[in-house]
C-alpha cells in the first residue's frame, strides 16, 4: 500500500526537535529526466524529527532534493525540496522514489510488476508522461537512490 506524501516546513535552526537535513545540488526531474551533475551539498535545511518520524524517513539517511517539473503533479509540484531517505533504496508497494535510471535523475513513482519488470510513472494524468516499463532483464539499469518521504513547498 502506497504512503501519501506529507508537506514539512523549514523549522529554526534553534528549535530542538530540529536536524539539519543536507540539500543537494542535483535536481530531481519530475518529466523526462534529467542528466546529473556532481552532486554536492549546497546548504542545509532545519526539520522537525517529529515530522520525519511521522513519514517514515531516517534523519541519519535523509537528503533533499529540488523537483523539477509537473510529472508528479498534484502530489508534488514543481520547485518543492523532496526528502529521501538514501536507507530505503529497495523497491517496495508503490511509492515514490529518487532513481537514476541511464543518464538521469528521476522522482517517480515505483510499481513492482508480477513478471519481475517495473513500472516507472508519473502522477500528472492530464500530462503528456507515458509510463515507462522496465523489463526483469534490464532492472540492473534502474539505481533506486531512496523513498521519497515528505517534501517542502515555498508559496
Amino acid at each position: 500500500m502506497a504512503r501519501s506524501l506529507m508537506q514539512g516546513a523549514v523549522l529554526d535552526e534553534n528549535d530542538l526537535d530540529a536536524v539539519a537535513l543536507p540539500r543537494l545540488s542535483v535536481e530531481g526531474s519530475a518529466g523526462y529526466g534529467l542528466i546529473p551533475g556532481r552532486e554536492e551539498i549546497e546548504d542545509y535545511l532545519s526539520v522537525s524529527r517529529g515530522y520525519l518520524r511521522e513519514v517514515g524517513i531516517n534523519p541519519s539517511y535523509a537528503h533533499v532534493l529540488r523537483l523539477s517539473g509537473h510529472s508528479m503533479a498534484p502530489t508534488l509540484l514543481d520547485r518543492d525540496l523532496v526528502i529521501v531517505d538514501t536507507s530505503q533504496n529497495k523497491l517496495q508497494d508503490e511509492e515514490v522514489y529518487a532513481v537514476v535510471f541511464g543518464d538521469t535523475v528521476l522522482i517517480k513513482r515505483l510499481q513492482p510488476l508480477w513478471d519481475g519488470s517495473i513500472r516507472i510513472a508519473s502522477d500528472n494524468r492530464e500530462g503528456n508522461y507515458p509510463d515507462t516499463i522496465i523489463p526483469a532483464a534490464e532492472r540492473q539499469l534502474l539505481r533506486i537512490v531512496g523513498r521519497v518521504g515528505g517534501f517542502l513547498r515555498y508559496f
